[in-house]
């Protein structure tokens, strides 16, 4: 199977060494294991099912997404017009998200981290890169119906964490029901849910060089995406 790779952040010519990594490794694939094993043999998703809260059982998690947001959404607000979290266990955290600023117009925001959250002792040494830019209401609106579309029929077991480690995670406010969320994991290659995190990621991309050949580009994917979920 062939899964969406996570991104890194761009223009970090050198990698800092901002935190300690936790020498035993045993300890974390163990703890991965037992976090996957019910979700083993469901590889074959092809929809966001509900975000648990695996912190309620296993407090390592519920400690570590507690540090983790409030780098990762740094500057985010609490009403997301579309928001995309990506947590691997050994790479990387990254996040985007459209909001309206104070003089309504609409940003595109995004924070990544050069160093993975879940493997650092000393969290609170850890900023975010951050990239934020103004897009077109037209490409708002296209990204807003798409999140909803997605987003909106969620429902059914909540599975976890995959087996890569690799979640997946969207947001969106609605003004009825609050704020929705859906995740994936190992999606396959030529899946719906495979294009969608390609979608995200390229939109993660286009905040860090924004172009009209990829604002283009990422309207054709919305199309395209648009055609597949029907």
């Amino acid at each position: 199977q062939k899964r969406v790779p996570p991104r890194l952040c761009a223009n970090c010519t050198y990698r800092r060494t901002l935190c300690t990594i936790h020498s035993d490794m045993k300890t974390i694939s163990i703890f991965l294991i037992f976090i996957s094993i019910p979700v083993i043999g469901l590889g074959q998703i092809d929809y966001l099912t509900p975000c648990p809260d695996l912190g309620e059982i296993i407090p390592q998690i519920e400690d570590y997404e507690s540090d983790l947001y409030k780098v990762i959404l740094k500057d985010f607000n609490d009403q997301p017009i579309a928001r995309y979290i990506v947590q691997p266990s050994f790479g990387y955290e990254y996040a985007f998200q459209i909001q309206q600023d104070q003089d309504d117009n609409y940003v595109l925001l995004a924070n990544c981290l050069n160093t993975s959250l879940w493997n650092c002792d000393n969290r609170d040494t850890i900023q975010p890169i951050q990239y934020i830019i103004k897009i077109e209401k037209e490409l708002t609106k296209a990204i807003s119906n798409l999140f909803q579309i997605v987003l909106l029929p969620v429902n059914g077991p909540c599975y976890g964490f995959g087996q890569d480690g690799i979640t997946y995670r969207l947001y969106t406010y609605d003004t009825e029901k609050g704020l929705l969320c859906g995740e994936i994991w190992l999606p396959n290659k030529g899946s719906k849910m495979f294009e969608l995190i390609s979608f995200c990621d390229a939109t993660f991309d286009y905040v860090k060089s924004p172009s009209d050949k990829a604002k283009n580009d990422l309207i054709k994917q919305i199309n395209d995406l648009l055609v597949m979920l029907k």
